[in-house]
Order: C-alpha cells, then structure tokens, then sequence
C-alpha cells in the first residue's frame, strides 16, 4: 500500500519469514527510497532494518511482519510490526543496548520499541537531508515487488 496525503509519503509491505526475507525487505528500502530520491538514505535505512531483523529473529520471530517507511517531509521513519510479545530493552540487557547503539549511528536520530494489543513496533526515524527536500516522490508506483 501507498500512501500520499499532504506531504505525508508511505509505503507498507507484508513480508514472510523465510529465507529470502532480508534480500526482500532490502529491494523495499532501495526501491521506495531511489523512488523518493532520497539516495543518501539508502545505506543507514538498510543496515537498521537489517539490524532490526536480525532482533526479532532471534526473540520469537513470527511467521509475517509488515515494513513501513514514511516520508514526512524532513524526517524518514522506518517501522518493523509483527505479532510478537518482546521489544528490546537496553537498560536492561547489554544486546539490547548495543543495539540502540547501532541505530542511532548517524543519520539516525531516534529509534523506539512499542508493545501493544497488536504486537510489536520496532522503528528508526532518519533525519532527511537538505537536499533532498525539494524531491518530490512519485504518488504510486505500480507493479513494484
């Protein structure tokens, strides 16, 4: 699905649990991201969605998760939502806080884990540069994936 109302830019994508699942989720990142002309962004959003991946694998990975990535004019946030119970918790497991290490490297500004009645939210939100502000992305992009 994809979303363009007022400035706001989003795309969601199911994915399954199996091999090729990082490959999949990557092909997202480039594709939505050389869409929206936001190419600096490219490497740091891979690696935290890797990163992020890599976590839920190893705590109780369901069997599908959804990946979003919105574009809200200066800021780009890339959320990770499966029906699982456990979020990472870096004031209390030492994995946990190298993880948020690893998130926040630059451009990277925030990152956050939420629990609720539909599962978790693992998310990274990106500073956009400057000069990709003026790019305006398309409004669909058919047959893609």
């Amino acid at each position: 699905m994809i979303t363009d109302i007022a400035g706001l830019r989003e795309v969601r994508r199911p994915l399954t649990m199996d091999e090729g699942l990082g490959e999949r989720a990557s092909a997202v990142v480039h594709a939505m991201l050389e869409d929206w002309k936001l190419l600096d962004l490219i490497k740091a959003v891979d690696v935290a969605v890797s990163e992020l991946m890599q976590w839920i694998d190893g705590h109780g990975a369901p069997d599908r998760m959804n990946l979003t990535i919105t574009w809200d004019q200066t800021l780009l946030f890339v959320e990770l939502h499966d029906r699982g119970g456990l979020v990472p918790e870096p004031h209390v497991s030492r994995v946990d806080a190298e993880l948020a290490t690893r998130l926040l490297a630059p451009p990277a500004v925030e990152w956050g884990a939420d629990l609720d009645s539909r599962g978790r939210h693992l998310w990274v939100a990106f500073t956009v540069p400057s000069t990709a502000l003026d790019a305006v992305p398309p409004i669909e992009r058919r047959g893609m994936l």
